[in-house]
């Protein structure tokens, strides 16, 4: 074997330094910019409705709100039979749909006065509370569904959307998109977090199946405006069955303080210099091969 002589070494690092110049140096920082598992300072219905509007410790305010609001139909933080508060939909105290979640709402939720960034991860948990069917017409001849998009320049980009059944032999979509494999779909919660942990019945034992079932999201997309716009939207065939909600919700922002400049090239003068090392190097390898000094 040829021994690695030290002009060979400067060789090649001539050539590794020349191309490391072309190395961007940093690709920013992830920041969170909001994160909440909906838990209020107190249980009292008033301070729990503080904390879906207000202003981040980084100065990033903050608003959820159902999209098509209606005096009757406020959202608010609500508190499942095993104790996890979560953004549900309010019903009056002592009726039979309270701490059940949300039915057939679309839920905005908007972010503003972001610092500088490249990309946004959001993640959530999504519950999916009883008689979910799938891709299953039910009542209404309607598959349950649930959605999440964000606003991209004034159009909605799909981030997510898929049916869930929370019942035994009617399929769902999910983990694939809207009628994955339709018609023969996927088991009733696959892809599930945690079934049955919420402390839900099955509406009495009408059904064979789980009571509730969580399912966990995580998105990163391209983003760079100072305000960040989503909607989380469902469908469900029976509002006295069926119902949803939102916890564990963290929005990160990615690339922050990145270099938007492209790679800098090496300089003229210094891509001249490790030239020059070449031809000289080749040349006096040219010269031994042929047994000159």
């Amino acid at each position: 074997m040829r021994k690695r002589t030290a002009l060979d070494r400067v060789m090649r690092t001539g050539v590794a330094a020349a191309l490391t110049l072309a190395v961007p140096v940093t690709h920013g920082a992830q920041v969170v910019a909001y994160e909440t598992d909906f838990t209020p300072v107190s249980t009292r219905k008033r301070e729990a409705d503080k904390i879906l509007s207000g202003m981040t410790a980084a100065g990033v305010s903050y608003k959820w709100m159902i999209a098509d609001e209606t005096d009757d139909e406020p959202i608010g933080v609500d508190r499942t039979p095993s104790g996890n508060f979560f953004l549900g939909h309010h019903q009056n105290r002592g009726d039979r749909m309270d701490e059940l979640g949300m039915d057939n709402h679309i839920v905005s939720f908007d972010l503003a006065g972001l610092e500088a960034h490249q990309g946004v991860t959001l993640q959530f948990d999504l519950y999916a509370i009883h008689e979910w069917d799938g891709d299953d017409g039910g009542v209404r001849g309607m598959p349950d569904y649930f959605g999440v998009s964000v606003d991209d320049g004034g159009v909605g980009r799909t981030l997510a959307l898929s049916t869930f059944s929370n019942v035994a032999g009617k399929p769902q979509s999910y983990p694939g998109g809207l009628f994955a494999q339709f018609p023969g779909g996927f088991d009733a919660g696959s892809g599930a977090f945690a079934v049955d942990t919420l402390g839900y019945d099955r509406n009495g034992g009408s059904y064979d199946g789980f009571a509730d079932a969580i399912y966990r999201f995580e998105f990163t997309f391209d983003h760079t405006a100072s305000d960040l716009a989503l909607s989380f939207f469902a469908s469900v065939n029976d509002v006295m069955k069926e119902s949803w909600g939102l916890d564990n919700v963290m929005v990160t922002l990615n690339g922050v303080g990145a270099a938007n400049a492209a790679p800098v090239p090496a300089p003229a003068p210094l891509l001249l210099l490790f030239s020059g090392v070449g031809v000289s190097l080749l040349g006096a390898r040219r010269r031994r091969a042929g047994g000159q000094p």
